[in-house]
């Protein structure tokens, strides 16, 4: 069969997907190359996503090589009337099943939005210059050019070569108005221009010319990760091609029950959660139930792969269902804040110190260090040089003098401590807040500190570095201890009950952290109850001769089900959480008991 231009394209796409394939290394989830041609150059971004973190990396296309040629002949292969030819092109692969995986590769062009720039020093703007020139070979009429080009093209005194409608450029392929698309072998074999997602302006160019007969859904979401890799909660299902994206979701239902009957998911095109894919909607459990809220325009055929395969990930999001469906209708990810009017107060810390003050002694000692493992402190930065901006251009951490005159780090669990800690110097005490953990880390990484002071206008507790090194060594779960605390993974504060426990889902979410682990006491389970902790010290809280081995979490969690125990309880000296074994066995894949 002779080669059409749809064909062409998606030969195109694939030999640049699997030139980025090649160059990147084994294990990644999803790639996406982000082309931008300016003048003769052609400018890449490559985003490598792997779980929930990425790496990106930019540079330009050698002249002469294969991906070179192969960029300039998508623009030709492109260019429509009266829309003119692409600025940018985002070429998304997605894989699975490593270690020989299966990858899927599709594009979507921009036609009218002025590229992005991503490299320091790079000019933010295409030159009036190349817009003349990019318009010149693929000229456009002047309904269908953007605003911003016509400006800046006439701000240098230069005009742009506009054609009337039915023109197109010499030596490009005829022109296709849009209405008189044919069959295979007649204009319709041009490749399919792009389609607006008119919600959130996006643009997508399908690689089905029209419904197939049935769609191949594959369905995945957010999960406890394996270190084998295995995805028990992967699944397919089969649909009809007509099928619309509030039909298939409705269909699939709650990706996860959580059996406090509240959860909030995003779903998105590709095989994993990452940022940039296109949102299709959000399903909110009330209840058992699940209530859809469909965000995209398109429908699935247009989103599927040449091969009716169309690949959906549910992302857990555990925020107010109205403000993650706002978020969603742009293509974006609710991301938690610190509430409006809060500042930055460590409650259990506080309360340990407090505790620490009525009755001294190594136990509540300790109970003070396990607390500032979650959260955040606040450093002394007073001193600190502000710039016009309003912005840092030196930063200053004070440390002091403890009684033995070793150097000592003090913290505060509030702005305030610091100000009573300062009350008798000129000037405004400066704060600098950071995630609790870090200031114990950055703490130790100074050689010649020797004490850690928090709050030290109170009653005086001075932790030896021995002590904070000793915490820290065997490494902390600070995701699942943040939630517990009713923090962020940063430690921020999200609500103003710090005691109120968290819910199922933000629990979830702490625990599928990449590498994440728990320690587990030996012979720690009680009666139907598996104890767990976040840290070595949260261990040593609970209690001093009890043996403990850190164990993944996907592990902790199997040994609840294997050993048919009632409950999880997580860090039992507070703030604690209990996760009973059904909610474990839904957190696991597993159906239900």
């Amino acid at each position: 069969m002779a080669e059409t231009p749809l064909t062409r394209q998606a030969a195109l796409m694939k030999d640049l997907g699997m030139w980025v394939h090649r160059a990147s290394a084994p294990g990644w989830d999803e790639i996406r190359l982000l082309l931008k041609p300016v003048g003769e150059a052609v400018h890449v971004r490559i985003e490598e996503v792997r779980g929930r973190g990425s790496v990106v990396r930019t540079g330009e296309l050698a002249p002469g090589s294969q991906a070179y040629a192969d960029v300039h002949e998508l623009r030709d292969l492109l260019y429509t009337h009266p829309s003119g030819t692409w600025h940018t092109f985002l070429i998304h692969l997605h894989a699975r099943a490593w270690p020989v995986p299966t990858v899927s590769v599709d594009g979507v062009a921009d036609y009218d939005d002025e590229p992005p720039h991503w490299e320091e020093g790079e000019s933010a703007d295409l030159s009036a210059e190349d817009l003349l020139e990019d318009y010149t070979t693929y000229p456009r009429t002047r309904e269908a050019t953007p605003e911003w080009v016509v400006r800046r093209v006439a701000e240098a005194g230069l005009h742009l070569p506009y054609i009337p409608a039915g023109e197109s450029a010499p030596g490009r392929w005829p022109v296709v108005d849009a209405g008189s698309l044919g069959g295979a072998d007649g204009p319709g074999a041009a490749a399919p221009r792009a389609v607006t997602d008119t919600r959130s302006g996006h643009r997508h160019v399908p690689r089905l010319a029209a419904p197939p007969e049935r769609l191949t859904v594959l369905v995945d979401r957010d999960g406890i990760p394996h270190e084998d890799g295995r995805r028990p909660q992967q699944h397919r299902r089969t649909v009809p091609g007509s099928a619309s994206v509030r039909e298939i979701l409705d269909g699939l239902g709650l990706p996860l029950l959580f059996v406090d009957g509240h959860g909030t998911w995003m779903v998105v095109r590709g095989t994993s959660g990452a940022d940039g894919a296109h949102t299709l909607g959000v399903v909110v459990q009330e209840g058992g139930g699940a209530v859809v809220h469909v965000t995209t325009d398109l429908e699935p055929w247009q989103l599927a792969d040449e091969e009716g395969e169309l690949a959906l990930y549910y992302r857990s999001v555990p925020g107010p269902p109205a403000e993650v469906v706002a978020a969603a209708e742009l293509d974006e990810t609710w991301t938690p804040t610190r509430p409006r009017g809060a500042v930055a107060d460590n409650l259990p810390v506080r309360r340990a110190l407090e505790r620490y003050s009525a009755a001294p002694g190594a136990d509540r000692g300790l109970d003070v260090l396990r607390q500032a493992l979650g959260g955040q402190l606040l450093l002394d930065c007073t001193g600190t040089v502000l710039g016009p901006d309003g912005e840092p251009t030196r930063v200053v951490v004070n440390f002091v003098t403890a009684p033995d005159g070793e150097k000592a780090l003090p913290a505060f669990t509030h702005h305030s401590e610091l100000v009573a800690f300062r009350r008798d110097d000129d000037g405004a005490a400066r704060s600098l807040v950071q995630p609790a953990h870090g200031v114990l880390e950055f703490f130790v990484a100074d050689g010649d500190a020797a004490w850690l002071y928090i709050n030290p206008a109170g009653p005086p507790l001075g932790i030896h570095r021995d002590q904070v090194e000793l915490a820290l060594r065997p490494g902390h779960n600070a995701a699942v201890k943040n939630a517990l605390m009713g923090c962020g993974p940063t430690g921020v504060p999200l609500g103003p009950h710090p005691d109120r426990p968290p819910s199922m889902q933000v629990l979830f979410d702490a625990l599928r952290t990449e590498g994440g682990f728990l320690f587990l006491g030996e012979g720690a389970a009680t009666t139907g109850t598996l104890l767990a902790f976040s840290s070595a010290v949260e261990v040593a809280a609970h209690d001093r001769s009890l043996p403990f081995r850190r164990t993944e979490v996907h592990r902790v969690l199997e040994q609840v089900t294997s050993d048919g125990l009632d409950v999880l309880r997580i860090n039992p000296g507070g703030p604690q959480a209990e996760i009973p074994a059904e909610q474990v066995r839904r957190f696991l894949g597993l159906p239900p008991a």
